[in-house]
């Protein structure tokens, strides 16, 4: 009796929900015309909000985004974006779901998605990597060299201040030169923390060139100019006081006639390389500040860097002097005397850099400024070299005696500042070319010319005189400057 019951109440309650339910779909009907199409989604499933034209173009190339993340949006809510609308007109509308937490960039496809809008409002492309290369077109700071070469009417003539300086006595190699430079990166997150960009760069080799020479019969008069600081007389007794002397190159003298010919070489080499790693800071979620101003639209974005930082300046001053000596009371025998001096720098940095780089896009238009300061450790190494081969090999030429000969090092403490920059056309989704300007300024460096030490006792010239008296001079002691090297870059961009 009881289980009766119960089965009746549960065919009575099946009965009553199945005619509820048919009623309400009857109800559903009864207020839709004949024509009208099944309700919709709604948008939040969709992932949107707001209306949209079914008449619209279809989407460009996801341009418009600057994440990489945005490959997951739903398909489906971007095809019905562009699909017809029953009032024709556009509304704003935003993608809001689909691009997950590290995504969340808001974008108007009104102005990125339609092609009257596109030319107007483009943005840049994903950069999962990069590659920049630039045509370098830059020039540097001089470097000085003291009065090296000499000529007047006869021997007196040659002897500073009242002589012509062939070479010397001024700033060399600061003419503009070639160079290039690469980076390589990504910008992982686009634009967000864990960017990171490999960077090398480096000026061709500059080389001067510099020589004159006597004819047969040692004319014109050549020298090489210095102080005499312990001058001795025709027998070699001391002649106080010193005072500004010079070398005789080529001229004549009783009894011989000396025909010379000295060259000078000058060489400079500047290359650079960089590790960096980068973090938004102007950029919420790692998105480009997009900024409204009324007609048209810029994408901004400040960037954090933090890396390490290389620079090497290698340069080199070469001086030879290839002698004939004749003997005109001898049969004019003549006798071949070689002489160098030699004096080679090189700038070593390794430090820890720290840039700030600055962003703005509109259109297809991006202008870049970046700032950068390194600070670290610079080694300082001078090698000196000289040699004179006279019936023999002596060490030592005028310039470079036993008294400075060597290899001197020692580091210290620098810092080199950098600007740059560029301003860039979007050809393709992924290439672009480029403009810019670079300043680098490095606080310490030692270079050929500074370390010439023009004072010289003529007891260590080869063969040197034992015992010497009076100072060891040549000296060596370091003498630093300052170095920039500046100038003009035409670069090629690829974006993948």
């Amino acid at each position: 009796m009881i289980f009766r019951k119960v089965v009746r109440f549960a065919f009575i309650g099946a009965v009553l929900i199945a005619a509820s339910s048919a009623y309400g779909q009857a109800l559903s009907v009864s207020e839709n015309s004949d024509d009208s199409p099944p309700p919709s989604a709604p948008d939040s499933e969709l992932g949107l909000s707001g209306d949209f034209d079914l008449d619209a173009p279809p989407p460009p190339p996801q341009f418009g985004f600057v994440n990489q993340q945005t490959t997951d949006v739903d398909q489906s809510a971007l095809r019905l974006a562009s699909s017809p609308s029953s009032t024709g007109a556009l509304a704003n509308f935003d993608i809001v779901n689909g691009l997950g937490p590290d995504s969340a960039m808001l974008l108007e496809p009104d102005e990125v998605f339609h092609d009257e809008y596109w030319a107007d409002y483009q943005l840049l492309p994903v950069r999962n990597l990069y590659v920049e290369a630039d045509y370098l077109n830059w020039w540097a700071k001089g470097m000085y060299v003291p009065p090296l070469v000499s000529t007047g009417p006869d021997a007196a003539g040659l002897i500073l201040p009242n002589t012509t300086v062939l070479f010397g006595n001024q700033d060399y190699m600061a003419d503009t030169r070639g160079g290039a430079r690469i980076r390589v990166g990504s910008d992982v997150g686009c634009w967000g923390c864990g960017g990171w960009e490999l960077e090398y760069f480096g000026l061709e080799q500059e080389w001067l060139g510099f020589s004159v020479g006597s004819d047969s019969n040692g004319l014109p008069f050549l020298g090489r100019p210095f102080f005499n600081i312990n001058p001795l007389d025709g027998v070699g007794a001391p002649a106080p006081p010193a005072r500004q002397d010079a070398e005789l190159v080529s001229g004549t003298r009783t009894g011989e006639i000396l025909r010379g010919r000295v060259s000078v070489d000058l060489t400079s080499s500047f290359v650079g390389a960089a590790a960096r790693w980068k973090c938004s800071l102007g950029s919420n979620q790692g998105v480009l500040n997009i900024q409204d101003t009324g007609d048209s639209r810029f994408a901004t974005n400040f960037d954090f860097s933090l890396g390490y930082r290389y620079f090497r300046l290698s340069e080199g001053l070469l001086i030879r002097e290839d002698l004939t000596a004749v003997d005109l009371n001898n049969d004019n025998a003549e006798t071949d005397i070689d002489i160098f001096d030699r004096f080679d720098t090189m700038n070593e940095f390794n430090g820890v850099e720290l840039g700030v780089h600055w962003l703005t896009a509109h259109r297809d238009w991006t202008l870049a400024v970046t700032g950068r300061m390194s600070l670290g450790d610079i080694q300082q190494s001078v090698r000196i070299d000289g040699q004179t081969i006279n019936n023999g090999v002596g060490v030592g030429g005028l310039l470079a005696q036993t008294s400075n000969i060597g290899l001197h090092q020692r580091n210290v403490f620098g810092m080199v500042p950098e600007l740059e920059a560029r301003l860039s056309k979007q050809l393709t989704q992924h290439i672009s070319i480029s403009a810019g300007y670079t300043f680098i300024y490095w606080s310490r460096v030692v270079r050929p010319g500074d370390q010439i030490d023009l004072d010289v006792n003529p007891e260590l010239l080869p063969p040197p005189v034992n015992p010497i008296t009076g100072p060891l001079r040549p000296a060596f002691a370091f003498r630093d400057s300052d170095y920039w090297a500046q100038g003009l870059t035409l670069g090629l961009n690829i974006v993948w």
